[in-house]
Formats: C-alpha cells, sequence, structure tokens
C-alpha cells in the first residue's frame, strides 16, 4: 500500500544527499582501484523490513562505513604479508581484491562468491566482509548479508491505474518512492551439502494509485533450499537443489528473477546440475509463486495450477565463442478458456573475435493454445557489436534486431515465459516481447573508472498487423482485439542511464527515457492515449 507521508520524502531527500556526497568523495579516493564494472552490467535490472534503515543520520553513517579508499590497511604504510609481495602481491593485488569484491554478489544471491576473503591478506575490508565465511565447528561455513535498495520513479502517462490490461501507454501519471530490503543465510557443511534461506521486503511509498503487483510484497520468504553438490561420477559432478529458489537461465531472455522489480520471483520446485568436459546441464520442475495480495503479510503459496520445466544446457567445447540449447515447457491451466502448454525449442551463440561482438538467439514455440488451437510460434535475437578500446571512454555499439511472433487471433504469439523482460526492449516496460519487431542501437562507454553511462534507442513495430501489441505479462494492450491495430508503427524509445559505482558495496543510478508515440496509437479506436511518454528514475542500492 502507498502511503503519503512527508516523512518519507524527507528521507528519500537526505538519502539522495548523501549519496551525492559520496559521490563528491569518491574522486579522491579511487585512482587506482580498477574496478569498473562492464559495460553489459549496465543493462540488468538495476531489498526486508522498513526498519532496517529510517532516519537520514543512519544512513550517513552507512555511507561512512563503506571504505572509500586505501587509508586503511592495504594503502601507504602498509607492511603486511599481501603489501609486501605475499597473498595480494602488493598493491596489484589489493586491487584484484577489490574487484573480486566488486563481483562477490551475483544476479542470485545463493550464487555469490566470497573466495577473495580467503587471499584478503590485511587488503582493505567492506561493508559485511566481516559475517562472511564464517567457521562454525569443525564442518559448517556460514555467510550472513544481505541488500537494501531505494528507487525513486517519476512516471508520465505511462502508469497504471487498477483496471485490467491498463499497462503500456495510459495516459497516467505518478511519482512514487520503493524499498526493498533482503537478507541472507547461507550455511555449507563440508564441499557437498548447504542450507540457504533468503527474506524479502518489498514497499511503496508515496503514490497516488496503488502499486504494480512487482512493487510489494511484504515480508515474504523469497529462498528457502537444500543442496546437495558436486558428487563426482567421473565424467563430470551432479548435484540438486529442493525447495523455494529464484532462476535465472542464460542472457534471461527467457526466465529470470526480473530484478528490476522491487520484488522478485521466485518458485518451489527442485533442479539437478550436471557439471560435465563439454556440457553443463540443469533440469528443473517448478511452480511459480501464487501473489496474495489479498493477505500481504502472508506468505505466498506456489500456484498449483502453473509450472515451469525443462532442460537448459551449455556446451564448453568450443575454443573461443559459447553456445546455449535448452528445451523449456510452460503449463498455465488457470488461463481461460482451457489454459496453455507451450514448449520452446531454443539456442544461443555469442562470442568474439578481436574488437567485434557478436549474439544470436534464437527460439521456435509449439504446443496448445488457451482456445485449444495450435500454438507455432517463433523469436528471433541477432546482434553485431564493436568495442573501440583506443578511442576515449573506450565505447561498445551494438545493433540489434528483435522479432516475436504475433498471431491472426489474440494471446496465440509468442511467448516470452518468465523473462528480464525490462532489460531488452526498452526500460519504459511499454511492450512485451510478443508480435514485436525491436530495431535498437546501444551505446556504452566508461566515463571513468566508476561512472559508466548507456543510451539506448528503440524503434518498435507490430510483427503481424492483424494482432495486437501486448504489455509485458502477455495480456493484450487495452484488451485490444484482433483486426483492430491500425498502424504497425508503434514509436520510438530512447533511453539514458548513469551508473555510479560508488564502492564494490553501493552504487547510484540515473536513468531518463522517452517515448515517442507511433502512428498505430493515432489510427487506432479506443486507446487511452495517443502522446509521448517520459520515466525518469534514481535508484541506490547498498549491498553488505
Amino acid at each position: 500500500m502507498r502511503y503519503r507521508t512527508p516523512e518519507f520524502l524527507t528521507f528519500a531527500v537526505l538519502a539522495l544527499c548523501a549519496g551525492t556526497s559520496a559521490i563528491g568523495q569518491q574522486g579522491r579516493h579511487f585512482e587506482d582501484t580498477g574496478t569498473s564494472v562492464p559495460n553489459d552490467a549496465l543493462i540488468a535490472g538495476v531489498d526486508g523490513s522498513d526498519e532496517v534503515i529510517h532516519e537520514a543520520s543512519i544512513m550517513i553513517e552507512v555511507f561512512d562505513a563503506v571504505d572509500l579508499g586505501d587509508s586503511k590497511p592495504g594503502g601507504k604504510g602498509c607492511n603486511c604479508d599481501s603489501c609486501l609481495g605475499g597473498k595480494g602481491d602488493g598493491k596489484a593485488g589489493c586491487a584484484a581484491i577489490r574487484k573480486a569484491a566488486a563481483a562477490s554478489h551475483k544476479g542470485v544471491f545463493y550464487a555469490n562468491d566470497f573466495s577473495y576473503l580467503a587471499n584478503a591478506g590485511c587488503c582493505e575490508t567492506y561493508l559485511g566482509d566481516r559475517f562472511k565465511r564464517l567457521p562454525v565447528g569443525d564442518c559448517w561455513m556460514v555467510d550472513v548479508g544481505g541488500q537494501y535498495r531505494m528507487r525513486y520513479h517519476h512516471e508520465q502517462n505511462i502508469n497504471n491505474v487498477g483496471i485490467p490490461n491498463f499497462l503500456g501507454l495510459t495516459g497516467d501519471d505518478d511519482d512514487f518512492l520503493l524499498h526493498r530490503t533482503r537478507l541472507y543465510l547461507n550455511a555449507e557443511y563440508g564441499s557437498h551439502f548447504r542450507f540457504y534461506g533468503e527474506m524479502l521486503d518489498a514497499a511503496s511509498e508515496l503514490g497516488s494509485g496503488p502499486p504494480r503487483v512487482i512493487e510489494e510484497n511484504r515480508t515474504e520468504l523469497q529462498n528457502l533450499f537444500v543442496e546437495f553438490k558436486g558428487y563426482d561420477l567421473g565424467r563430470g559432478t551432479i548435484g540438486a537443489r529442493v525447495g523455494r529458489q529464484e532462476i535465472m537461465l542464460g542472457a534471461q531472455r527467457m526466465v529470470s528473477p526480473l530484478d528490476w522489480g522491487n520484488t522478485r520471483r521466485t518458485f518451489d520446485g527442485a533442479r539437478a546440475m550436471w557439471k560435465g568436459e563439454t556440457w553443463d546441464i540443469d533440469g528443473f520442475w517448478l511452480r511459480p509463486m501464487h501473489r496474495d495480495a489479498a493477505h500481504a503479510k502472508k506468505l505466498d503459496p506456489p500456484n498449483l495450477d502453473r509450472q515451469l520445466y525443462g532442460l537448459y544446457g551449455t556446451y564448453k567445447g568450443l575454443c573461443r565463442d559459447n553456445l546455449e540449447a535448452y528445451w523449456l515447457a510452460l503449463d498455465y491451466e488457470d488461463i481461460l478458456p482451457s489454459g496453455f502448454r507451450y514448449d520452446t525449442l531454443g539456442t544461443r551463440y555469442w562470442g568474439s573475435e578481436g574488437d567485434w561482438l557478436y549474439e544470436l538467439e534464437a527460439a521456435v514455440q509449439f504446443g496448445t493454445n488457451a482456445d485449444n488451437t495450435g500454438h507455432g510460434a517463433g523469436a528471433v535475437t541477432a546482434g553485431l557489436g564493436r568495442k573501440f578500446p583506443c578511442t576515449i571512454f573506450s565505447p561498445t555499439l551494438w545493433g540489434y534486431y528483435d522479432w516475436a511472433s504475433g498471431a491472426n487471433a489474440v494471446g496465440n504469439g509468442y511467448h516470452h515465459y518468465e523473462p528480464l523482460a525490462h532489460k531488452y526492449n526498452g526500460f519504459m516496460d511499454i511492450f512485451g516481447r510478443r508480435n514485436l519487431q525491436d530495431m535498437n542501437v546501444q551505446l556504452t562507454a566508461n566515463l571513468t573508472d566508476k561512472v559508466q553511462l548507456l543510451i539506448w534507442y528503440h524503434y518498435f513495430r507490430l510483427a503481424n498487423g492483424n494482432d495486437v501489441p501486448y504489455n509485458v505479462d502477455m495480456t493484450a494492450f487495452n484488451g485490444q482485439t484482433a483486426g483492430s491495430s491500425g498502424s504497425k508503427d508503434l514509436g520510438h524509445e530512447i533511453d539514458f542511464l548513469i551508473t555510479h559505482n560508488i564502492t564494490p558495496r553501493t552504487s547510484v543510478v540515473y536513468g531518463y527515457s522517452h517515448f515517442f508515440a507511433g502512428a498505430y496509437y493515432a489510427t487506432t479506436a479506443g486507446v487511452p492515449y495517443n502522446g509521448d511518454a517520459d520515466f525518469a528514475y534514481v535508484q541506490w542500492h547498498l549491498d553488505f
């Protein structure tokens, strides 16, 4: 539920001021850290109780607690083993530790990697490090940590109101503040067993309307599983994970925890992992959670009418490039009139040759539609990029073509499953990946070692003029019916994103996007709005 309280507005302003203050300090402390985030990390989705951080004084203390430079051990005057050519290999060694610390928190926290602490010596430590790799008894190793994230939204003409299918270009405005807290416990027994638990609390404040489904979920059990791992079978190792778990596959075009959302997707089920000489293969059977908005303080149960299962393989036998192949099945029995069952066979190939980059992902989809007709669909993403390492700011330029099929009947085109849709088809989330052509150009640049710029332009068109545009939840935009579309020209979007990595544990993201409405909105009867739209946001996060 959203609240209009002056305290929260004051909190937001002071927090952003604290972030600005820390940014000012960054220039004095990070000349030689060398921990910039790769360009591809910029386009990832940029956590529970509100009692974790309330007052501005606490926020400033959090920033003060983060080591911003080499004034601590590992800097000038350090004569420990790490700085004198031991484990840390001097200044270069501590820079490597810094880089590893910046990369320690992964897209799913159960994959976090704190192994750098074994070689940190007396290099500087970061917020939360003292609670990682804690020995308990003779056989247990424990990690305790989490994340807090805050994001302010200004949405003009794209905010949704509480009626069905009212997503996309709506003509509605709102301003609101999102909070998310995540807390986790990882306990490993030897090298073959572990327990992992994670709690998430997501809240939305200050908005004039109800929050989206992905914006609020109070005190939720996000992950709770046991894992058996690394059992040697001769030609490879096998492991299994059973319980509630997030899942992230490949480039996240099909399955993702959706980190951009204030809430995150999670599932109940089982997953088996094989790591071989030439193939790594995951097999899984999962049920998504049923979001119980009417009882927001109760734990979400699994949705027994839905299931996701399949195989996902990574081939390791190529000398230079990378190859993935997958079969993914999605069954929704609760979609009227009779539910659907889709199977997707796909592959992804990507790599580089010198400064040239390339990526191709293609999928075919078949099964049964909700109206009991046969389903046949497909999607292709093709990209070509080039790095310019000898140019100022070392930019990287990509050109992409993204196509997902539509159909002559509404709802029967390609289904994007459970993706990180926000990452690929415009940061404004106006369109879902169904009946869509997206011609886009992306430019990334390292303005400094700690500041990255992303500019991403999209031109959207309908793939099938008899079909309609779709929202990110795969519903038809505005409930439009087959044959109602006017022009296939949906419009243009341009996204600007600046990411400032203040320390290996905290960053600030500034984003602005503008959508230029295409002829579709002026030539299609019944659409709610046919003008342009804007989206601006500021996000701060802290890992600990």
